[in-house]
């Protein structure tokens, strides 16, 4: 007699990853652009590493205050990155079970400040003075935009508290032109551009937009590009291509709007929301081993540019 085998259930593991976004320190001082001084910027972030002063305050509509703390920091042997934690603390009740009443009624409500395991990332910096690349892993309440808010603010206020030069430090997401022109395949009628200049860093060989800028004071600028009724921008175009130049160093962030070819909603493309990314294991409490895959992470990233 022929005995059919029951179907065997195959249990599959599955991987767990942690996104790392890509990002810029940017040294910017405002008031008249100048370059910087002879101090190096692996100089200042070693200054920073040491001084303890890495702690800030930010208000925010959405989330309110926070207060931002980045430690643990450290430089490898070779002088190459600085890995570190930026966290933000919460205030939250914790109720223990009442084992002899058995009872959570009954059990002991405890107050407790600190972080969870979602309001601290690890972070990796590289010093050399031409890239100051810096990656992170994100987590359920840092994201691109916390993140920024959080990291730019402590470094600010150790700049200032240490009385460093010049005192506008900014943490800019990148994104590569490849991933632009990805987006551009999959939505071609591009009807509209809105493209946001900032001053580059370290302040010399200013372009005809940014002397611009320069003598007006300001600190940025924004161009709006429309195509006429029933066209679309050429994207193709030399004139577009530069529009581009800036997205890979954080120093333009660009949207585009694209009409779907049913005629549907415009699709919109924001390179702030787009940054350059990368996946690494999970590394849920070992916080040690984020650091290590967050600095490799932006060693290959980096040797791909």
């Amino acid at each position: 007699m022929n005995v059919q085998s029951r179907p065997q259930a195959i249990l599959c593991s599955v991987a767990h990853n942690r996104t790392v976004l890509f990002g810029r320190i940017n040294r910017r001082q405002m008031s008249g652009q100048a370059a910087l001084g002879e101090r190096t910027f692996a100089d200042d972030m070693g200054a920073l590493a040491e001084s303890c002063l890495t702690r800030a305050v930010t208000n925010d509509r959405k989330y309110g205050s926070r207060e931002w703390i980045a430690a643990d920091l450290s430089v490898d042997p070779h002088g190459t990155f600085l890995t570190g934690i930026l966290g933000y603390t919460v205030r939250d009740q914790f109720r223990s079970f009442d084992e002899g009443a058995w009872s959570w009624v009954k059990g002991e409500t405890l107050n407790a400040t600190g972080a969870t395991a979602v309001t601290v990332v690890p972070f990796a910096v590289d010093l050399s003075e031409h890239g100051r690349w810096v990656g992170f892993a994100t987590s359920q309440s840092i994201r691109q935009q916390a993140f920024s808010d959080g990291f730019s603010a402590v470094l600010n206020e150790a700049v200032k508290r240490l009385d460093l030069w010049p005192t506008d430090w900014e943490f800019d997401l990148v994104v590569s032109r490849t991933k632009v022109r990805s987006w551009i395949a999959d939505n071609p009628n591009v009807v509209r551009m809105v493209r946001r200049l900032q001053h580059s860093n370290p302040g010399r060989d200013l372009d005809s937009d940014r002397r611009y800028m320069r003598s007006l004071g300001a600190t940025s600028m924004e161009e709006t590009y429309k195509a006429a009724k029933n066209e679309r921008l050429d994207t193709a175009s030399q004139a577009f291509e530069e529009k581009l130049i800036g997205l890979e160093t954080g120093d333009a962030s660009i949207n585009l709007w694209a009409q779907p070819e049913d005629g549907g909603q415009k699709v919109l493309f924001k390179s702030d929301t787009k940054s350059d990314s990368a996946s690494v294991d999970e590394f849920g409490a070992n916080l040690t081993n984020g650091m290590e895959l967050v600095q490799r992470a932006l060693a290959d990233y980096i040797a791909s540019k």
